[in-house]
């Protein structure tokens, strides 16, 4: 059942333990597997083929075998025949495009931040600088002569 628009992947779940039983499959598929996609309406699908994106993580290692553009909300029935060894397949979206959007707004909010942070203490020292030259001089009465100096004369 797919609720929302977008790009669904069918992911091949090569390394992983599911249901109690360890796959430990090769990340290719192998030959003569057919796979379609169908819509809540009996439409087939068009399957892209996509073995770009691939994850390993704690809980197994998966790779994309391609995707599908998906309209609407609907029921997707998929269907998987081969003769090869069993495998473990997932349908969804991809986790990766999520995870590349929050590095990159990280990375850019780090950037703008640490920017913002430069640019504060480049004014806060100017600011400084400023305050200690004036300090250091003395003031001129209305004349434009500086006041005498006091002290011991030789």
């Amino acid at each position: 059942e797919v609720s929302e628009p977008g790009r669904y992947y069918l992911w091949n779940n090569y390394r992983m333990v599911f249901e109690g039983e360890s796959y430990n499959r090769s990340e290719e598929l192998p030959d003569a597997y057919q796979i379609s996609f169908r819509d809540g309406e009996g439409r087939e699908l068009d399957l892209v083929g996509d073995l770009s994106i691939t994850f390993n993580g704690t809980s197994g290692s998966r790779r994309s075998i391609g995707y599908v553009e998906i309209g609407g909300p609907t029921r997707v029935e998929i269907e998987v025949v081969g003769s090869g060894d069993r495998r473990v397949f997932a349908f969804g979206r991809s986790y990766f495009w999520g995870a590349f959007r929050s590095v990159g707004l990280a990375m850019v909010l780090g950037f703008v931040l640490g920017s913002l942070g430069l640019g504060l203490m480049i004014w806060g020292f100017i600011r400084l600088a400023q305050r200690n030259g004036r300090s250091g001089e003395t003031e001129r009465p209305p004349g434009g002569e500086p006041p005498p100096i006091r002290g011991k004369e030789r």
